[in-house]
């Protein structure tokens, strides 16, 4: 098998990671509250935590607004029911009337469950530009 080439599940929780940037750039809180478990939390580049609630709460305010978010690189490493996504992002936008950007590593914590990926946890630390 080439060493690059991933596997059907790998390429399923990769894409249910583009469909977790998708639905934070658009504000589509309905595929959040589907794809984000009920015990997920953020830690941020500065360190702070938050929770599904908070997240959603903040988007659903208007509070927190992507401006451009790409996905410049990303892999999964597999382990049964469970997935570490680390990618490399490019973002921008407002968090409470502060505007951000930056390029940031992040690293996923994914499960399956009931046949569908589900997002439990993300830590996100920004590259020095």
């Amino acid at each position: 098998m080439d060493k690059d080439a991933i596997t059907d599940e790998q390429q399923a929780v990769l894409n249910a990671t583009r469909e977790y940037e998708d639905a934070w750039l658009h504000a589509d809180v309905a595929t959040l509250e589907r794809m984000l478990s009920d015990t997920f939390t953020y830690t941020s580049a500065g360190g702070e935590i938050s929770t599904k609630a908070q997240d959603i709460a903040n988007l659903k305010s208007g509070d927190f607004e992507y401006e451009s978010l790409t996905v410049d690189e990303a892999n999964a490493r597999l382990y049964g029911d469970a997935a570490v996504v680390m990618s490399q992002t490019t973002v921008a936008g407002t968090m409470k009337g502060q505007s951000f950007k930056g390029r940031f590593r992040g690293t996923g914590f994914w499960i399956k469950r009931e046949g569908a990926w589900q997002i439990v946890a993300f830590h996100a630390s920004e590259i020095s530009m």
